[in-house]
């Protein structure tokens, strides 16, 4: 579970999903404010490599096989 948090992707699609919700809901939400928001700390996070895969060489991309 923790590992499907380090990804730049899925956060950005949980927060999306929680204002969606809120505004559904009835709650007033700059939703382009947060979204901008997650985005810039998703990259902060990237960039000192707390949201992305140091390990691997050039892109982490999950659904293509290695040799």
């Amino acid at each position: 579970m923790l590992k499907r948090l380090k990804n730049p992707g899925t956060i950005i699609t949980l927060v999306s999903l929680v204002v969606l919700i809120l505004v559904t809901n009835g709650v007033e939400v700059d939703s382009e404010r947060v979204m901008t928001t997650v985005k810039a700390v998703c990259s902060i996070g990237v960039v000192l490599g707390i949201l992305n895969n140091p390990d691997t060489s050039g892109l982490d991309l999950p659904f293509v096989k290695r040799k």
